[in-house]
C-alpha cells in the first residue's frame, strides 16, 4: 500500500511544482498533468486489493449489516462470481489491449509520450492483484459459512 501512498505523494509534489511553475514563472511543467494522470491510475488500481483487505471498498449495506455474520459469509460466497468475473474481465481485457499496443508500438502521443502497454499492463495488474485478494476473502467467507471460528489477524 505504501507505494500506491508514495504515487500519490509524487503527483502532489509534481502538481503543486506545476502551479507554483505556472503562477511565478508563467512557465508551467509540461508533463506534470500526464504524470498526474498515469500515477493516479496506478495508484488506484494496485490500491483495489489492499482495499479489499482492509475492507473499505463501497457497498450498500443497508439490508447486509442487519445479517449476521455467517449469513452475510453464505452471501458473499453466492455472489463472489460476479466479483470474480469482473476481475477476469480487468485482466483478460486488459492484458488483451496491452499485448496489441505492444505489438502496434502505440504510444501514447502525449508530452512524456510512453508505449502505451505501460500504463495499460495496469488493468491486468489490478484485476490479478483484487482477485487475489478476493480468492483469500473467499476462503474465509467460506469458512465462516460452514461455522469455523475466526482465528483473528487483520480481517481474519
Amino acid at each position: 500500500m505504501w507505494v500506491a501512498g508514495a504515487m500519490i505523494l509524487v503527483m502532489g509534489f509534481s502538481t503543486t511544482a506545476d502551479v507554483v511553475m505556472r503562477a511565478v514563472f508563467n512557465k508551467p511543467i509540461v508533463w506534470a498533468f500526464d504524470l498526474s494522470c498515469y500515477l493516479s491510475a496506478a495508484a488506484a488500481l494496485l490500491a483495489g486489493g489492499y482495499g479489499l483487505l482492509a475492507d473499505r471498498h463501497v457497498k450498500v449495506d443497508v439490508v447486509y449489516d442487519r445479517f449476521s455474520p455467517r449469513t452475510r459469509a453464505v452471501v458473499d460466497v453466492l455472489t463472489s462470481f460476479l466479483f470474480f468475473l469482473f476481475c477476469y474481465v480487468l485482466v483478460n481485457m486488459g492484458l488483451e489491449t496491452a499485448l496489441e499496443s505492444l505489438e502496434s508500438g502505440a504510444t501514447a502521443g502525449n508530452v512524456l509520450n510512453p508505449p502505451l502497454f505501460i500504463p495499460q499492463m495496469l488493468l491486468p495488474a489490478g484485476g490479478l492483484l483484487l482477485g487475489l485478494q478476493g480468492v483469500c476473502l473467499l476462503v474465509k467467507n467460506i469458512k465462516t459459512a460452514i461455522g469455523f471460528a475466526d482465528r483473528g489477524g487483520i480481517n481474519s
